[in-house]
């Protein structure tokens, strides 16, 4: 990894041997920033993908999404104690129910369940409102959690030296050199500019994301079984030729 005060050194080199005086951090760290969304928008990084839970409550539709959520990938509850997380009240082995996106005109409908008790149930539907998910049914009983599967978003780069960028650190290298490419266009040198670009594009055709990896691995990798020693196998018997 690279920590962040050595790729704010980075840039400044890149850009003409800068130095503090000339670049302060906050200044390297927007460029850095505007590379890093750039390319954790573009590319499925597998370290973005993550689960988070959160006990649903009687009677309450309404929750707080968390601060690092980029996307929803899917949504459900569980009922049962998980992975030895005091989340749930039931010793009962996890069920797990895999809640149904509703559409934008589904909302007002779903809003009394969280007043009438007779529309309380067991969540069925989700949708989300800004930094807010409602689930539908309302929960009558404590019994549930809200597991969400969902993509987080890079944290943006701050003024942290022992910060880390959360990309494969393959990809860091990459992020330094999309912020000297911008260095350059707001210094207006468009022909530095276009040879920094071209040749972090040519870096970034190359570089390889994890699910990428893991994809191509698992195309070549195999398991051989063994069904007994060799020790242990009958001698081959020899054919005879008429």
């Amino acid at each position: 990894m690279i920590p962040l005060e050595d790729m704010r050194a980075l840039v400044r080199r890149g850009l003409g041997g800068l130095d503090e005086m000339d670049m302060p951090n906050a200044e390297a760290d927007r460029l850095l920033n505007m590379s890093l969304w750039e390319l954790e928008s573009k590319f499925p990084f597998k370290e973005k993908e993550c689960l988070t839970r959160t006990p649903l409550i009687a009677g309450v539709g309404e929750y707080m999404l968390p601060n690092n959520l980029d996307a929803l990938i899917t949504v459900s509850i569980v009922r049962g104690r998980l992975e030895g997380e005091d989340l749930a009240a039931s010793n009962q082995p996890p069920v797990r129910y895999k809640l149904i996106k509703s559409g934008a005109d589904e909302e007002s409908e779903a809003q009394p369940s969280s007043i009438d008790t007779s529309l309380q149930g067991r969540p069925t539907h989700y949708f989300r409102r800004n930094r807010v998910i409602v689930v539908s049914p309302t929960p009558r009983t404590n019994e549930w959690v809200l597991e969400l599967l969902m993509w987080r978003a890079v944290a943006s780069i701050i003024d942290d030296p022992t910060l880390t960028i959360g990309l494969p650190r393959n990809w860091h290298e990459l992020v330094v050199e999309g912020a000297i490419v911008r260095g350059h266009f707001f210094n207006e040198d468009y022909n530095l500019a276009q040879q920094a670009s071209n040749f972090q594009t040519s870096k970034v055709r190359s570089a390889v994301t994890t699910d990428t990896k893991e994809d191509r691995d698992n195309r070549y990798a195999g398991v051989r079984v063994i069904h007994e020693w060799p020790d242990e196998q009958p001698p081959r018997r020899h054919r005879r030729r008429s």
